[in-house]
């Protein structure tokens, strides 16, 4: 006794007092003696036994909840039902109740609540008053009481199973009845009720884990936590069945208990046909809880959309579906997942139990049937009007016996599938077209949403086929030849999938199908493989044409367009949209060319800066280019046949440079791409890609944004080189849809058609006259087109009498000397084209032009100069003096042009051109002069601030205003052909391009002391705050030493292999990589531009998945005349651009592929190489730098990371264990002490900082490319 007393004295001594400080004693007392009634009073609540990780939850939910928050904490507890909400609830209740003033715990509010809310109200009132009793005699006087005792206590209070929100309401209706730092905990099945009351600490409970679920059934089973080893197997089917719901395993495991084998085997069997009704019961309050058109969806979800995408499912199920699959989930009967439905599989039981129960012993009298029930029911004729969906395995079960009765009597079927699973019956030539339907089989249900059937045998759908409310139509390797006669109006149907039907002769007139999306049409099973289109448009792939069709304007023959949309196009009815169209051809059929490929990968000549293994260490067979181009194709694409074709649509406006709209995708691997077919194989000769986009794809978000023009830019991933051969936009009004053939043959231009905000035209394109004929109506004439009347010398003054005339177009009128003189003021004249002209001069009286917005002089070869009175022109918003080699002076006070967006000026002969004075241009955004022999930027030219675009290429000056940085909007510096430049300032923080290549004089970019690195840091570090994900920083330059010495691994060659370091997705050390590439010029012409593409992968061959592909254009007439040198490009990338679901370890090894997509002066890439950073590199050399070091080697730290190149398989050096470089182009030389060596601190700081911006950043950003309406048609 004396040793316990002793014992208690010590630990009573080793407790910590209260201090008083400034209270009184007696408050002090007071809170010590609540403190232990509180504890005293404490009734735990009971958890049951055999409890199983409980623990988690708990933890989770306590890390969760801030209890020392001046707030009111709402938890919210959800789950399916038997998940264990209400356990957790009590466990969490037990853990902290002490902590309150009083607390709570109201169980089952579902039913209580329908008949005993006096009761509710006296238990509640009874726990906050800490076991006081007071008498309440209705309803209303104890939600008074209520209030007022909770918002002077401070309490936990646990409304337990609750799905409406108005079982509260006799409660605690709102949070706001509560005082400060209390906690409400709500346990609930729909997540809805929980948002609807505010919840804001949101709690799902998952389903047990497999070593829980074991231990659970373990328990209940055998008295153990693990199955006895005679019950093992059918121990773990139960937990399969089970699927981790600690309900069914109690329940299964304690009706086991005790049990024969052959006990368990039947029940095992009994299961799989007929649910344990205990946990029916209890996961049915759920469904019961639903209405009518709830439940309906729910059970077609249940019997036959399980795992199918939301939208196909919703498309499928009517106007209701969106909102009913909303409720499903959160009511916790589905799970929406990357837009796919799921369902617990004890949840899908039991709705095919309600299903059962329709009718046990008739399933033809039951609403949805499937596979075996499904089979005897047709082939027996027993169905009835109660079904509304029958799906069938066509794999399963023979359909021969198929009779008219068959589905005679099922006069209510809504849905109808009967299908092969997998898609090899069509890939193969395995159709079961045997079966036959009697020629007055039929449908004769009205109500026929969907009908999906493969290998259809009949010729056609049955006469009295009623579609009225058919919305998609799937008969894929049918035999049908015309799916219906006479023109049927089916304005409900969005999809047709005719794949794979070899007798079809005829395709339904698209008159009688208006809301048409999709219609595949694929033909030969032995050809066609896959294909998908991602992209916000409607897509249609046709063969080859002549050239791109009639009705698709603007023909070009680029891979990139811009057109001009109407002004205030959101708001003209009448404007519908665009369509974008291109040719694709081989490069094979076009003997100018070469392919994209070997432009790219040409042969490996460096010679500079190598090792001595480098330098002798070249490719097999290397010659020239082209033989290094055909060795690549013989062995990158000697098994692959595939095609790829993008576009990507971007935004153009007023208040920005571009944002992106679509990335459209059309994506087959067919035979017939193939590039060693046979010779009877037949050849794919081009393809025709035309994407129609409604202008509601064109988010809601532009409709502010002055939103002016749109630009297509079409590319080719295909591994055949494909080119685009044409390309064509056409504006789409409601006009052109109601033109009748008659009019086709009317005289009017493509580029008039495709203005179709102006209707009354008259256009004399191409036409010998020598002066403009009388024309009739010119009061209502607002657009006169005289394109190409090469013979027209002068236009008369009484045009300027066309007193609506909006577009004036004199391009290409190459006679034309002068431009009459303007009598009066004209307020409609929009646009003005006067490119291509002889004209020398523009009169004075231009000024009263004064509605003018757009003047085109290109290509005038004889204009000297412009008037000073085109100053006054204040709605001027454009004027391009591009390629007039005798223009010599803009005007003096250009700067009135307060309009003035766009300016070009260039190239010029003339060498005393004098740049006026450009203040005042407050407006302008772009600004043009290239090749202008300007020898001195005038520093004015740092207060346009509006300005995004400059570009200065091919001039003669040697420095760059150090103001420059102050243009915060500009985005984009050209400085290329610079060859007197020799500084570079500190840049605009915004700027995303430089582009510096052929800037001969430039000092070293490697420089430690160089201020570009630091300058470009800035401009990253503001990406990066700004948000801006998978948008690079890219910069072009000239490198005639090679890839800089920092970047620690390269190679020869195109591709490099990268090998992430272990768990890179959470090593905050490491920030990620930089890459770069070396381009030099190959002896082969060519006419286009260039596109530099740097392509990202994971995975270890061609097929793995692609997760970026950077593509930079680089547009330089000047390479037209001069050498291109060689330059470098530089990409850098932090982790947080990198997709989060590659953040694994399953994901290190990552392919970069750099390749340059045709060119002026076309060039290969002939180095490149990676670098990874890490942060600790960072600190190292930033602090060498403040020291003032000229070189460091810096030590990789242990990184381990690999190189390896696929191209050959030569031999393997490497540096230490931490870091090996694979390479059989080359064997890179590195320091084998475990440094690198880095040429330049003040490059290295600079990408160091540059991921130090990034590592901060949020990591979550996902990439997105939606998944919308799809046409493939090849014929």
């Amino acid at each position: 006794m004396i040793q316990k007393w002793r014992i208690a004295l010590r630990e009573a001594a080793n407790l910590s007092g209260c201090h008083v400080n400034d209270q009184y004693e007696t408050e002090v007392v007071k809170e010590i003696v609540d403190t232990i009634i509180r504890r005293l009073n404490h009734q735990p609540l009971s958890v049951g036994k055999n409890i199983v990780g409980i623990g988690v939850h708990l933890e989770k939910l306590k890390s969760l909840m801030n209890t020392e928050l001046n707030m009111v904490s709402v938890v919210g507890i959800y789950g399916i039902g038997g998940v264990g909400k209400t356990t957790i609830a009590k466990a969490i209740y037990n853990e902290i109740s002490h902590q309150y003033d009083g607390s709570s715990f109201l169980i089952n509010i579902r039913e209580r609540s329908k008949s005993d809310i006096l009761q509710l109200q006296q238990e509640l009132l009874h726990g906050i008053l800490r076991g006081k009793n007071f008498k309440i005699n209705n309803v209303d006087e104890g939600i008074s009481m209520i209030k007022r005792c909770l918002s002077f206590n401070r309490v936990l209070v646990i409304f337990d199973d609750v799905d409406e929100l108005k079982q509260l309401e006799y409660l605690a209706e709102e949070k706001d009845w509560f005082r400060a730092k209390s906690t409400i905990i709500i346990t609930s099945r729909d997540k809805h009720v929980l948002a609807q009351y505010g919840v804001d600490i949101p709690y799902e409970v998952s389903k047990l884990n497999q070593e829980e679920a074991i231990e659970l059934f373990s328990l209940w089973a055998f008295k153990q936590n693990h199955p006895q080893e005679v019950y093992k197997n059918l121990s773990y089917n139960i937990i399969d069945y089970a699927d981790g719901l600690p309900l069914a395993l109690k329940v299964l495991g304690a009706y086991l208990f005790g049990k024969k084998i052959s006990n368990w085997e039947s029940a095992l069997c009994k299961l799989k046909i007929i649910p344990h009704m205990e946990i029916h019961n209890v996961l049915r309050i759920s469904f019961d809880g639903l209405d009518d058109i709830e439940k309906g969806i729910f059970l077609d979800v249940a019997c036959f959309f399980k795992g199918d995408d939301r939208d196909f499912v919703s498309r499928i199920l009517g106007p209701h579906a969106e909102q009913a699959v909303t409720t499903l989930d959160d009511r916790c009967l589905i799970t929406v997942s990357k837009n796919m439905l799921d369902m617990h599989d004890l949840i899908q039981q039991m709705g095919w139990e309600i299903i059962r129960q329709e009718c046990p012993e008739d399933p033809g009298r039951r609403s949805r049937l499937w596979d075996s029930n499904a089979y005897h029911v047709l082939i027996r004729n027993t169905g009835t009007r109660a079904i509304e969906g029958l799906f069938l395995d066509r794999c399963k079960f023979n359909l021969s016996q198929l009779t008219t009765e068959s589905f005679k009597e099922m006069n209510r079927l809504r849905l109808l599938k009967i299908h092969y699973p997998h898609r090899e019956p069509f890939l193969e030539d395995q159709l079961f077209l045997e079966d036959h339907l009697p020629r007055d089989f039929e449908f004769s249900s009205y109500e026929l949403t969907y009908l999906h059937w493969d290998g259809y045998p009949s010729e056609s759908l049955p006469m009295n086929f009623h579609a009225k409310n058919l919305v998609e139509l799937l008969l894929r390797g049918s035999n049908i030849k015309q799916v219906w006669k006479g023109n049927k109006l089916h304005d409900k149907l969005r999809v047709i999938d005719l794949s794979f039907s070899f007798h079809l002769i005829g395709i339904p007139d698209f008159s009688s199908v208006p809301n048409l999306e999709i219609l595949i049409l694929d033909w030969k099973s032995t050809s066609f493989r896959d294909s998908s289109y991602h992209g916000k448009g409607t897509c249609i792939v046709l063969p080859r044409s002549d050239g791109i069709p009639e009705w698709i304007l603007n023909p070009g023959d680029n891979f990139s367009s811009i057109t001009e949309l109407p002004q205030n196009w959101h708001q003209i009815n009448e404007f519908l949209g665009f369509a974008i169209c291109c040719i694709y051809v081989p490069l094979a059929d076009e003997s100018e060319d070469i392919p994209e490929k070997e432009s790219a990968h040409g042969p490996d000549n460096e010679s500079d800066n190598k090792s001595e293994d480098e330098s002798t260490h070249t490719w097999e067979n290397e010659t020239d280019d082209k033989s290094v181009a055909e060795s690549f194709h013989k062995n990158e694409h000697k098994h692959t046949h595939s095609c790829h074709l993008r576009c990507f649509l971007s935004a153009l406006g007023d208040r920005f440079d571009f944002q992106f709209v679509d990335r459209a995708s059309f994506q087959s691997t067919c035979f017939c791409y193939k590039e060693d077919k046979d010779e009877d194989d037949e050849s794919v000769s081009g393809q025709t890609w035309v994407v129609c986009y409604s202008k509601a794809a064109i988010p809601e978000m532009f409709h502010s944004y002055q939103l002016t023009e749109i630009l297509a830019r079409f590319h080719n991933y295909s591994e055949k080189a494909l080119k685009v051969k044409e390309y064509g936009v056409r504006l789409i009004y409601s006009q052109d849809l109601q033109q009748s053939h008659k009019d086709a043959d009317v005289r009017i231009c493509r580029e008039c058609r495709q203005d179709g905000t102006l209707q009354r035209k008259c256009c004399f394109k191409g036409s010998d006259m020598n002066e403009v004929p009388i024309i009739e109506n010119l009061l209502e004439l607002d657009s006169l087109c005289l394109r190409d009347c090469k013979n027209l010398t002068s236009l008369p003054s009484s045009i300027f009498g066309f007193k609506s005339l909006a577009t004036l177009s004199c391009s290409g009128c190459s006679q034309l000397e002068s431009f009459p003189e303007i009598p009066q003021d004209m307020e409609s004249l929009r646009k003005l084209f006067l490119d291509g002209t002889a004209i020398k001069e523009i009169p004075s009286s231009i000024q009263h032009l004064r509605g003018l917005q757009y003047l085109d002089l290109r290509n005038c070869k004889n204009l000297l100069n412009l008037p000073e009175s085109i100053c006054n022109l204040t709605s001027l918003k454009h004027l391009d003096v591009q390629s007039c080699p005798k223009f010599k002076k803009l005007p003096d006070n250009l700067g009135r042009l307060q309009s003035l967006l766009h300016l070009s000026v260039g190239p010029l002969d003339s060498m005393n051109f004098q740049l006026p004075s450009l203040s005042g241009l407050c407006s302008l955004r772009e600004l043009q002069l290239q090749a202008c022999n300007i020898r001195e930027i005038p520093s004015e030219i740092c207060y346009l601030s509006s300005l995004v675009i400059l570009c200065l290429g091919g001039n003669h000056f040697s420095r760059i205003p150090d103001g420059i940085s102050q243009l915060y909007n500009l985005k984009h510096l050209d400085l290329s052909h610079c060859k007197m430049l020799q500084h570079i300032p500190e840049l605009p923080s915004r700027l995303r391009c430089l582009d510096a290549h052929h800037c001969t004089s430039l000092e070293n970019l490697s420089s430690q002391s160089n201020l570009l690195w630091s300058s470009l840091f800035k401009c990253f570090k503001f990406k990066i705050q700004g948000r801006e994900f998978r948008r690079s920083v890219r910069t072009f330059f000239a490198e005639s030493n090679g890839i800089p010495e920092w970047i620690s691994h390269q190679k020869s060659g195109f591709k490099i292999t990268m090998k992430l370091p272990w768990s890179w997705y959470e090593n905050d050390d490491f920030l990620g990589f930089v890459l770069c590439s070396l381009y030099v010029p190959l002896e082969i012409e060519t006419t286009t531009h260039r596109i530099f593409s740097c392509m990202l992968n994971f995975g270890d061959d061609s097929d793995s998945f692609l997760f970026d592909d950077l593509r930079f254009d680089q547009i330089c007439e000047c390479c037209y005349d001069e050498d291109a040198s060689n330059q470098g490009l530089l990409v850098h990338y932090s982790k947080s651009d990198i997709p989060e679901k590659f953040h694994s370890n399953e994901w290190r090894t990552l392919n970069a592929s750099f390749n340059v997509y045709f060119g002026i002066k076309p060039v290969k890439a002939a180095r490149c190489g990676f670098h990874f950073l890490y942060a600790h590199d960072y600190e190292q050399n930033n602090l060498t730098m403040v020291q003032g070091s000229s070189s460091s080697h810096v030590d990789l730290g242990g990184h381990r990371s690999a190189v390896q190149d696929t191209n050959s398989t030569h031999s393997q050096r490497s540096c230490d264990t931490r870091s090996t470089v694979e390479d059989t182009n080359t064997d890179v030389e590195r320091h084998c002490d475990g440094t690198t060596l880095i040429d330049g601190i003040g490059g290295w700081s600079f990408l160091a900082n540059l991921f130090i911006g990034y590592a901060v950043q949020d990591t979550n950003f996902k990439s997105n490319i939606l998944l919308d309406e799809l046409v493939h048609i090849k014929l």
